[in-house]
């Protein structure tokens, strides 16, 4: 085994574990591997000299076959193969740029190609990212590898016709090359080819390379080797070493089977796969329903059936059983249903026995009927005054059919003045008559009416106007006996009319032409008031739709009773919160209830029939033994016309839990307060008055004037600093510029106490101008201020505090920043600590919101939002 680059580079190892995973399968197989090292040793006086070490090392070796990996092993052993390992069967491996041609005038010689994918590994960066705008080509261009990928992926990029801009790195050092890749943002992506020399000649191995890249890359990185996948690109089409190898590996073992290398094609495929690291994706916001199906994701955290295996297996073993009880009580029902299609196959039997008898009496009265018939023509002809009757009723056809023309007229004339309309169609001449009143309905006037067969063609609408013409084809080849159609037809204003029509074929028996006739009502107004129908249907079942979603979705469990306190309803919520498994539970739900003492006296209010809303807090207790402290409430609503009991119950335990959490937070803080007053009482005010109790004694004795002129001075000076201090500790309890001047300046004059030392520095922006705001307002504000400064103070070790406080849209809002040593915000909370639960209990009592952002090393961040009236 002959490989082009040296051992520890990761696409040379990754060859050789291809390999080493076929033939050490098999016994006494001895692999003697050779690394010509030309990654960071290339150039002719070195090749010689290694030429030289193989004559003398490898020469006496009887070797079965040789195998070469990539591109220099291969030149390599073909330039000095019949020299020195003649007739030795080759197999190549990882050999860029391979074409039918490479083999020619070569013999007992084949392999497995290297054709990277680029045009895959391409297509999905756009795919994934179609927001791309530019990709950097990485690639050290000194090399024939080097050379062989930019043309590949130039060709790749010509095929796609992307307008995404590829910049190709040239002639760079690796700095360079480093500070090209951290100036990526945005929508730019890295394409990671082949960088193991800089500009300056200096080796870089691909463990280094995609290392340097990945602590600078700000933007996702593809390659075409798996050597990179997860040590920091997202992938790509990949190609495998491990598979390059395993494939020569099975044609080396064919050779030593005995096949002759020659007969072996060219492997081609079988290398290259879609490879992802979920790492990557995860960061870049990447879908996994993007990627190509069948790709192989590393580091994918396990799968929701991977977790949950045996309850799965478990429900489908108890799905099993419920399907063969429903195949049992199947198989019953299809044994019924054969009883039936017997039992009603026996009565159609009987029925069509009945059938054929019904069928020959009314064949023997068809009988009886024609020889009446037979009987009255000979009657008749035998009357001796035919030829009288004939011409009197002759005459009476002809008056009839005066009476009827003078009737047809006055039909037409009643048609005409009626609402409706008529019309008539002569199928011998294809001609057609509407009524008069039918064009006044649309608005034409008699001049513009010329050709009304073609005009009424283009005016009936056309999704109309097929079906109308099939109707009359139906009616005219007899198909149907009755012309019934519903239409629009086109004003003259532009707007289109509904109507009805009616007709129906009519022979004239005395000179044969065939009429087409009927009526056309104007429907319009029944046409709109139908459509405004199914639209107020569609607005009533969306309302019912969301008032369902509504209902689902809720948090609160809702139950929904009857007058009787019987179960009507109840949503998710309260099948979550009650332990409901199926409907048989909605039967046995009001023993249940009726079971919880607490509850009783809520449901005889509602046997009352008074309540509207009724709001307590009780104790549930669930089915499975535990009790919760619940909020009920309880209201009346209408569904379809009953009078209907909504029941809400909502869990209220985390609710008690942060009471109770405020409450403590209260008292301690109101504790420490009492603390510190006394403490300030007893190591100020204490010795200050000791020592005036000293001086006042020191008058009463006797002694010089001088000395009862020190003592006084002593005394009238301690009086002072005790003033001063009691001044102080006032002033710490609650600021007098707080109640006389408002919280700007009593923030103000807090803030400039504190400014006499440099450091940290404070950067205060106050904007409320003189505004007032509610006591409590001021005061909570003025404490969570104070207390996030001296919190700073002592804890934090920063350099800088700034603090905002303004008033913004009906709010007023605090923006506290310092850039200390900060903290875990879930180490905190899980210490117990008093500070953040003293701040946020001070801001939630005067209904405020705060929020804290901080990081070990990063300093907080602390907003405080409260809404406010000006006063």
């Amino acid at each position: 085994m002959i490989h082009s680059y040296h051992q520890g580079l990761n696409w040379t190892d990754s060859i050789t574990a291809g390999i080493q995973s076929v033939l050490l399968k098999r016994k006494n197989v001895e692999i003697h591997f050779e690394y010509l090292d030309t990654k960071r040793n290339f150039h002719p006086e070195y090749m010689k000299e290694l030429l030289s070490l193989y004559k003398r090392k490898l020469y006496n070796i009887p070797f079965k076959a040789i195998i070469v990996s990539d591109d220099i092993a291969f030149n390599f052993i073909t330039q000095y193969r019949d020299i020195y390992y003649p007739n030795i069967p080759v197999v190549f491996c990882g050999v860029n740029q391979y074409t039918p041609d490479l083999l020619k005038g070569m013999h007992n010689i084949t392999g497995v190609s290297e054709e990277v994918d680029f045009y895959h590994t391409i297509k999905m960066m756009l795919k994934l990212h179609p927001k791309l705008d530019t990709v950097l080509v990485v690639d050290d261009n000194f090399s024939i590898v080097s050379e062989t990928n930019k043309k590949r992926t130039l060709e790749a990029i010509a095929a796609l016709k992307t307008k995404v801009k590829f910049l190709f790195l040239k002639n760079a050092t690796l700095n360079e090359m480093l500070d090209k890749v951290a100036s990526l943002r945005g929508s730019k992506a890295i394409l990671l080819n082949n960088y193991t020399q800089d500009k300056n000649g200096i080796y870089i191995s691909f463990d280094e390379n995609i290392q340097l890249i990945r602590e600078r890359a700000k933007v996702p990185v593809y390659s075409t080797w798996n050597f990179y996948l997860g040590d920091g690109i997202v992938g790509g089409m990949l190609t495998s070493g491990f598979q390059q190898g395993r494939l020569a590996g099975d044609l080396a073992l064919k050779i030593l089977n005995g096949v002759k290398a020659d007969s072996l094609p060219v492997v081609r495929t079988g290398y290259n796969f879609y490879e992802f690291d979920y790492n990557q994706l995860s960061r870049f916001g990447i879908n996994l329903k993007d990627l190509p199906l069948g790709s192989n994701i590393i580091n994918r955290p396990p799968t929701f059936f991977e977790r949950h295996r045996i309850s799965i297996y478990t429900s489908l073993i108890l799905l099993l059983l419920l399907v063969g009880s429903l195949l049992v009580s199947y198989t019953k029902r299809k044994r019924r249903e054969r009883e039936l299609i017997r039992q009603n196959d026996e009565l159609e039997r009987r029925v069509e026995q009945r059938t054929v008898e019904v069928q020959k009496a009314n064949a023997v009265l068809e009988e009886q009927k024609e020889q009446i018939v037979l009987q009255n023509v000979e009657l008749e002809k035998h009357r001796h005054h035919l030829l009288e009757l004939v011409r009197e009723r002759t005459k009476n056809l002809e008056h009839a059919h005066q009476m009827l023309q003078a009737s047809h007229q006055r039909l037409i004339n009643m048609l005409d003045a009626s609402s409706e309309g008529f019309w008539e169609f002569n199928v011998n001449t294809r001609e057609i008559l509407f009524s008069s009143k039918f064009w006044d309905r649309l608005g034409y006037l008699p001049h513009e009416i010329e050709n009304e067969a073609s005009l009424i063609s283009s005016l009936i609408h056309p999704d109309d106007l097929h079906r109308i013409n099939s109707s009359i084809r139906d009616c005219l080849n007899n198909k149907r006996q009755l012309f019934k159609e519903e239409y629009r037809i086109r004003a003259k204003g532009g707007f289109y009319q509904w109507y009805l029509s009616r007709g129906k074929i009519m022979e004239n028996g005395k000179d044969g032409v065939l009429l087409f006739v009927g009526t056309h009502t104007d429907i319009t107004q029944q046409k709109i008031a139908e459509q405004q129908l199914v639209e107020d249907e569609r607005i009533l079942r969306a309302s019912e739709l969301r008032w369902r979603s509504l209902y689902e979705q809720a948090a609160e469990a809702i139950v929904l009773l009857d007058d009787n306190a019987d179960i009507i309803d109840y949503n998710s919520s309260a099948r979550i919160l009650l332990g409901l498994n199926d409907n048989s539970d909605i039967r046995s739900f009001k023993v249940f209830l009726s079971s919880i003492e607490r509850l009783l006296p809520l449901k005889r209010d509602l046997e009352d029939d008074v309540l509207l809303m009724n709001k307590s807090e009780n104790t549930l207790s669930l089915p499975d033994g535990r009790e919760i402290p619940v909020e009920v409430t309880i209201s009346n609503i209408i569904i379809e016309d009953k009078q209907v009991k909504m029941v809400f119950l909502r869990d209220i335990t985390d609710r008690q839990v942060a009471e109770r959490e405020v409450l403590n937070a209260v008292i301690d803080a109101e504790e420490r307060e009492r603390h510190r007053f006394s403490k300030d009482l007893h190591d100020t005010i204490g010795p200050l008055l000791s020592a005036l109790n000293l001086y006042i004694t020191a008058l009463g004795k006797e002694g010089s004037k001088e000395r009862h002129e020190q003592a006084y001075a002593l005394a009238k000076e301690t009086i002072s600093e005790t003033l001063k201090s009691i001044r102080e500790i006032s002033n710490n309890l609650s600021p007098q510029s707080l109640t006389d001047f408002g919280l700007q300046v009593a923030l103000k004059s807090f803030v400039q106490r504190l400014q006499i030392s440099d450091s940290p520095s404070i950067e205060f922006d106050l904007r409320l101008g003189a505004n007032r705001y509610p006591i409590p307002v001021e005061v909570g504000i003025y404490r969570v201020v104070t207390e996030l400064i001296n919190n700073t103070l002592k804890h934090a070790a920063a350099t800088s505090i700034s603090i905002e406080v303004l008033e913004l849209n009906g709010s007023l809002r605090v923006n506290y920043l310092d850039d200390g040593m900060g903290f875990s915000i879930a180490d905190m909370a899980g210490k117990g600590g008093h500070g953040l639960s003293n701040i946020s209990s001070r801001v939630r009592s005067i209904n405020g919101v705060v929020r804290f952002w901080s990081k070990e090393g990063k300093g907080v961040k602390v907003t405080v939002e409260v809404p406010i009236k000006t006063s």
